[in-house]
């Protein structure tokens, strides 16, 4: 949603998560000095890009591009789980691997800290499910924001999903001024909350369960408040 809308900018230049473009090599970001080169080449203001398989490095980003912003979005593990089912066919397939001590998921050993993935193969067994797999990889992923400190950092903004599609235009046009962008009801215009809790959220196993809720509690606490938010 929000890569939408600074696409549709008129200021932006954007990157969007791809298999393999110019600024992206199977989901993952090419070399900082290609990135340089996409930056110092662009004739746009500001220079976007979607990296999620790399928010790991999001400190190493923000220390290499001196001016640069990070937006960290934090959407409820529930949805984002019903999501992740139901664009791809075998999400976890990599974390299963990783959890049963299989060869593989070299790139996710990377992304999700070493303490993170084995507190999951603490509590992991054969029988949860692809909802449970997909709420552990919400919690890896996003256990990231504290284990890094990245929280603290003046140029990264941890941002409820649901307060800004809440907010709607004033909740985006503040994330665009806090950008560098001048606010834009073109860029806007399309921006709902039909998407929180569109779906039932899954049965989770109890531990799984607990694991994301005290996380996205505490994550939740420290995030921005979003102008117009409930």
């Amino acid at each position: 949603m929000m890569m939408r809308v600074l696409q549709i900018h008129p200021d932006t230049e954007v990157f969007q998560e791809h298999p393999d473009s110019a600024a992206f090599h199977r989901y993952c970001l090419r070399d900082l000095e290609t990135l340089d080169h996409l930056v110092i080449r662009s004739r746009a203001p500001v220079v976007c890009f979607k990296p999620l398989m790399d928010s790991y490095r999001a400190g190493e980003l923000l220390e290499h591009f001196a001016e640069s912003r990070v937006l960290w979005m934090l959407r409820h593990y529930t949805d984002v789980a019903n999501s992740t089912l139901h664009r791809f066919a075998d999400p976890n397939v990599n974390l299963r691997r990783i959890l049963e001590g299989q060869p593989g998921g070299d790139h996710m050993r990377r992304e999700i800290s070493g303490d993170s993935l084995a507190a999951m193969h603490d509590l992991y067994r054969s029988d949860l499910t692809e909802a449970d797999l997909a709420c552990l990889r919400w919690w890896g992923r996003n256990r990231i924001v504290l284990e890094q400190g990245l929280h603290e950092h003046p140029r990264l903004r941890l941002q409820p999903y649901e307060d800004l599609v809440e907010s709607g235009r004033p909740g985006v046009n503040e994330i665009l001024t806090w950008a560098g962008l001048e606010p834009s009801a073109h860029a806007v215009r399309h921006v709902h909350a039909r998407s929180v809790g569109r779906n039932p959220a899954p049965d989770l196993a109890p531990e799984v369960h607990e694991l994301c809720e005290d996380l996205h509690r505490a994550l939740t606490g420290i995030a921005v408040k979003t102008v117009g938010a409930r």
